[in-house]
This record gives C-alpha cells, sequence and structure tokens, in this order.
C-alpha cells in the first residue's frame, strides 16, 4: 500500500479501506487498543476529512488531526496482525 509519511487524512482513508472495515467498525477497533478507549466513529470522521477539500462545507471546522500516540498505536497494532 503506498501511503504519505506519517498521518494524513489520505493515508487514515486508505488504511481504513485496506482493512476492509466500515469507518465505524474501525472506530470501534481503535477503541479496543491501550490508551485508546475514546475514541469514537465521529472522532475517526474528523480525522478523515481533507482540511483542503473545497467541495465540503465548514471542512476546517469539520476536520480535526489525529493524535500521534493514536497513529503509533494503530500502525503498531496493524503490524502485529500481517
Amino acid at each position: 500500500m503506498q501511503l504519505e509519511f506519517g498521518y494524513t487524512p489520505k493515508n487514515l482513508r486508505k488504511i481504513i479501506k485496506q482493512s476492509g472495515k466500515t469507518r465505524a467498525s474501525f472506530a470501534a477497533w481503535l477503541a479496543t487498543l491501550p490508551d485508546c478507549a475514546d475514541i469514537t466513529d465521529r472522532a475517526v470522521g474528523s480525522w478523515c476529512i481533507n482540511p483542503f477539500d473545497r467541495s465540503l462545507k465548514n471542512r476546517n471546522k469539520q476536520h480535526r488531526t489525529m493524535p500521534a500516540r493514536y497513529w503509533q498505536r494503530m500502525i503498531e497494532n496493524l503490524e502485529t496482525q500481517k
């Protein structure tokens, strides 16, 4: 899978798609990881929004950057699932 370096909304969307899960089920899986219990579907959705996509109204208000600790936990656990 071709990814950009580190967390980007595009990378996260690719990872979710490659996992074969819905965004909600991916969020539920993330919430089972250590120190990630507060992750919700809404949070994952806000992390997937491209803040530069002009077709979305209020995109800058909707977008949130995924915390680095969540990204790291996710990558660590995806690698162990292979």
